[in-house]
């Protein structure tokens, strides 16, 4: 374990920072005043008010740009830690309405979500390094702040899992960089004992009050609940989730070869990477995460929510009974026990698939056709029956790519990093279409004769630029269709639209299915279906709703 003015010394190094380890007369002194006469916590609260908080991008620019004069201002470390404590609470709104701009958005991001994202991240990660610069002040027993150096070192945690955080809600990459911030600044509140240490924090999941190791146990409880593959609103709660339970997990010391009686999870504090279920290296701090207390505290609340009983806690309290229960599986499930074993192994891919987007491509690609209207819709012009004469035929696979392209519709290439007999992983390198979670796909492995419809279940781009999908196969093989709204009240000249039709397959348990376009499932809605001849069904059940389609069974009502 390196000490704590080794670790300092090695941070002040990297960080191309003077040493700050001198006499408190010159700590945090140079020749520059502060931005806008900002020269305490009084002075800063006053700035703050004069900032335009309706233009919250204009406000984190200001807070950015006087964060760079805080950095060589004439200032006593108690000031200046004064000032960062003030910043705290505007910036935290201001930060989550910027990140409203490009978190949960389509991949890869455009221009203006990236240069927010990079906005974002780099305004976290310049309160990190204030704090960072504030700690190395700190750490001199004579310096004015060194009675507050908990609170600075739990902040430089707190920031650099704020930024974490953000890469996950952008789905984004987490670098490694952050990781070694992570344990590297962890190190140090270990190493001084002061882990357990509580500190006032209104900010944090846990307020008033957190500590180094809740800052810190949130970053590692959050990326081990696989919040890339959770909704958006899911993905946010179980970060919240992470820092207010993260007092329940004690970290303890770890030595190789040591048998703990539970499933073990350790981090390493020379890694680059979170909490593991295998010890892999022999360098490094090695702590176990014991999860006892955590484990205990979920099922009691699963028990108490089961019973119809208030958990005293607002976010589950507010919850539908049976989405609480989800979040709480899911949740001790990933953080309690063992491992998410599958009931089947994937298996590295060595190929690549054909995968299309949007109902139009997709219904092009699995049918073979261009989708033209029914006869019996409406009269043809003769432009329509030259398009008619061109795509109506069937064609073969290859044919089908050279003839999309001719009318607008492509498919695109991605390697398979591995495959399950229901799902792929996926990885694109270069440009191509934009996707988002929850989006429906059709998707060809190479010489296989039919195309599958698969959900996005997560995906997220690489710190190098790939991005990597992860599919959920929609069950059995899909038939294109039309479909129009049905009933009295319909036309018979109504124009259809695109659809498909899945099998139903007792033997796991599904039924037929009809795959529609968003916003098109109505409880007992009937629905007109055309393919080689009429039907008209009505839609019983919602069993999918994605961001672009709505899966829903139904029943026959008559068939033509």
């Amino acid at each position: 374990m390196k000490s704590v003015f080794n670790v300092l010394n090695f941070k002040r190094k990297e960080d191309g920072s003077p040493n700050t380890q001198g006499d408190q007369s010159s700590a945090g002194r140079a020749t520059e005043p502060p931005l806008s006469g900002v020269t305490d916590a009084k002075r800063c609260a006053e700035w703050l008010q004069s900032l335009p908080r309706t233009n919250t991008q204009q406000v984190t620019q200001a807070i950015a740009a006087l964060l760079e004069t805080l950095d060589g201002a004439a200032l006593f470390p108690l000031q200046n830690l004064e000032i960062l404590e003030t910043l705290r609470h505007t910036l935290v709104y201001a930060q989550d309405e910027n990140a409203t701009k490009y978190r949960f958005k389509p991949l890869p991001f455009g221009v203006p979500e990236r240069a927010m994202f990079e906005h974002v991240t780099g305004l976290w990660q310049m309160m990190h390094q204030a704090y960072a610069n504030a700690l190395h002040a700190a750490a001199d027993a004579a310096c004015e702040t060194h009675p507050h150096f908990a609170l600075i070192c739990q902040r430089a945690i707190s920031y650099t899992t704020l930024s974490m955080r953000e890469y996950v809600l952008a789905r984004q990459q987490i670098p490694r960089m952050l990781w070694n911030q992570l344990h590297t600044y962890f190190e140090i509140a270990f190493a001084s004992n002061i882990g357990e240490t509580r500190v006032r924090d209104s900010e944090a999941a846990s307020a008033p009050h957190s500590s180094c190791n809740e800052a810190y146990l949130q970053a590692l409880l959050f990326e081990l609940s696989q919040p890339y593959s959770l909704k958006s609103r899911d993905s946010q709660l179980a970060f919240v989730f992470a820092g207010k339970w993260a007092k329940k997990v004690e970290l303890v010391p770890h030595f190789l070869g040591e048998e703990t009686g539970e499933p073990g999870l350790h981090v390493n504090l020379a890694s680059d990477r979170g909490a593991q279920r295998k010890v892999d290296r022999k360098d490094g701090q090695i702590l176990r995460l014991n999860r006892s207390a955590l484990s205990k505290y979920l099922r009691k609340r699963m028990m108490l929510i089961e019973e119809g009983t208030e958990t005293g806690d607002a976010e589950l309290d507010d919850m539908p009974k049976s989405v609480a229960l989800d979040m709480l599986s899911m949740l001790h499930r990933n953080w309690c026990e063992s491992s998410n074993e599958r009931s089947y192994q994937r298996r590295p891919g060595v190929s690549v698939v054909d995968l299309c987007s949007g109902f139009e491509a997709m219904h092009y690609f699995v049918s073979g056709n261009a989708f033209v209207q029914p006869k019996h819709v409406r009269q043809y012009s003769h432009k329509d029956h030259d398009e008619m004469h061109t795509f109506r035929s069937m064609v073969s696979p290859p044919q089908k790519e050279l003839g999309g392209t001719n009318i607008g519709l492509y498919t695109e290439s991605w390697s398979v990093l591995d495959q399950a007999p229901t799902g792929f992983r996926l990885e694109r390198r270069g440009h191509g279409a934009r996707f988002s979670q929850h989006q429906l796909t059709a998707v060809r492995p190479k010489d296989a004769p039919n195309y599958l419809l698969c959900e996005v279940c997560w995906l997220m781009e690489t710190d190098d630029g790939a991005v990597h999908m992860g599919l959920q196969a929609l069950p059995g093989v899909p038939h294109a269709l039309a479909i129009r709204a049905g009933g009295p009240k319909s036309s018979v000249h109504e124009a259809y639209t695109r659809a498909f039709i899945m099998p139903s397959n007792p033997t796991i348990g599904t039924v037929s299915s009809l795959v529609l376009p968003s916003g098109w499932y109505q409880s007992d809605r009937v629905v007109e279906i055309f393919s080689e001849g009429h039907a008209t069904v009505r839609l019983v059940e919602l069993l999918e709703r994605g961001v672009d389609y709505d899966r829903a069974s139904f029943e026959l009502l008559n068939a033509g």
